[in-house]
């Protein structure tokens, strides 16, 4: 009785998978992904200029520098060719970013909601939406989800700017008491929480039908998981790139941070795809 439950739960199993592979496969993720890629990659440094310049408002420069670049390095593999490449380009942005006028803050800004203007279509092309949003729609959409995005981020900066030891003060504990660790541990979160808000929200929201919470949950969860994961398999693989360095030379860098990103790209779509299949079914 007990192997026959098995195998039909292994049956079920494989079945789910083979369902989901299709899917995956009808979709065209890969190439849905080069495409989401593209927009990520060019409007990449556009975002963080202006998480940067609305930041400067109301975060001190130091902290402000100190947190995009643990945030760079949290998400982004460090590469053996250029180990101090996100270092340096975090602190010209961090220059650049508060020092930006109007008219670039506008340019910016149209940069990085196209972006998620082309997030949106990726989502519905997944989610076979039928009826989609519109043009306007969409990019007050993109407006929306980035003033979330800029809200996160600077919460977040906020939270690791708590010390252990002010903690301490403001709870009043002696100075042997050290509970601030706490707060210190759950900072050191604060990026994988970031990672997965962004996520959830985007799966949540995005689509012009917004999926369930649980599905938007779950599926963002194994994104976060597989992004965080494929950075560890992505170091090991960094760490043997001699004929990399010879083919491409000083472009290694920006060879492989497009190479991330088309990674980076293909697991979020994974992750809504995961999200679009285990929504309730409701008949149209």
């Amino acid at each position: 009785m007990y192997l026959n439950h098995l195998w039909i739960s292994l049956n079920t199993l494989w079945a789910g998978v083979k369902s989901f592979i299709q899917f995956v496969l009808q979709r065209n993720i890969a190439m849905l992904a080069s495409v989401l890629a593209f927009f990520a990659f060019s409007s990449m440094i556009p975002l963080l200029l202006l998480i940067i310049y609305v930041a400067s408002f109301l975060i001190p420069a130091a902290p402000l520098k100190e947190f995009m670049d643990q945030l760079l390095q949290s998400y982004m593999p460090t590469f053996p060719t250029s180990p101090d490449a996100q270092a340096i380009n975090v602190a010209r942005l961090a220059t650049v970013g508060s020092q930006v006028g109007v008219i670039g803050v506008l340019g910016v800004l149209w940069t990085t909601v196209g972006g998620f203007v082309s997030l949106q279509q990726t989502f519905d092309i997944i989610a076979n939406t039928s009826n989609r949003r519109s043009f306007i729609i969409q990019y007050l959409v993109g407006f929306a989800m980035l003033g979330l995005l800029l809200l996160l981020t600077i919460s977040a900066t906020v939270l690791t700017m708590i010390s252990p030891d002010f903690v301490n003060r403001v709870l009043g504990f002696q100075e042997h008491v050290q509970l601030g660790f706490l707060t210190h541990e759950f900072s050191l979160l604060t990026f994988a929480l970031l990672l997965f808000f962004t996520c959830y929200f985007s799966y949540r929201f995005l689509t012009s039908s917004p999926l369930p919470p649980r599905s938007a949950f779950l599926g963002a969860l194994l994104a976060t998981a597989g992004i965080y994961l494929s950075r560890l398999a992505f170091v090991l693989y960094t760490a043997h790139l001699g004929r990399y360095v010879l083919v491409y030379g000083t472009l290694t860098f920006i060879t492989l941070l497009a190479f991330w990103i088309y990674i980076v790209s293909i697991i979020l779509l994974l992750g809504m795809a995961v999200a679009v299949k285990i929504r309730p079914y409701r008949p149209t």
